[in-house]
């Protein structure tokens, strides 16, 4: 086992991440199991596209789908991480050419 992989007790924990807004933040600054789980199915869209196993136009409608199915999302996250999925859809398109 690794010195640096956290106690199996640990990993079985929901992971947090604090930005260092103090104060009651709603859960601000926090990924819970429900963003790690987006998070991993927009990786697997982008690496599908990637690999070729999506269309350019199936990728984008995968993305638009997944963003506006979480609920814990605003509007403006779901625009910025559009368009940061969308940045990297781009730059795998652009370098199929």
């Amino acid at each position: 086992m690794s010195n640096n992989a956290p106690p199996f007790r640990e990993q079985s924990e929901p992971q947090t991440i604090n930005t260092g807004n103090e104060g009651p933040s709603k859960g601000k600054g926090k990924i819970n199991a429900l963003q790690i789980e987006t998070i991993n199915e927009l990786d697997e869209i982008i690496t599908d596209f990637i690999t070729q196993k999506s269309s350019l136009h199936d990728a984008c409608q995968y993305l638009t789908t997944m963003l506006d199915e979480n609920p814990s999302l605003t509007a403006e996250q779901r625009a910025e991480t559009y368009r940061m999925y969308g940045q990297q859809l781009e730059e795998a398109y652009s370098a199929r050419m």
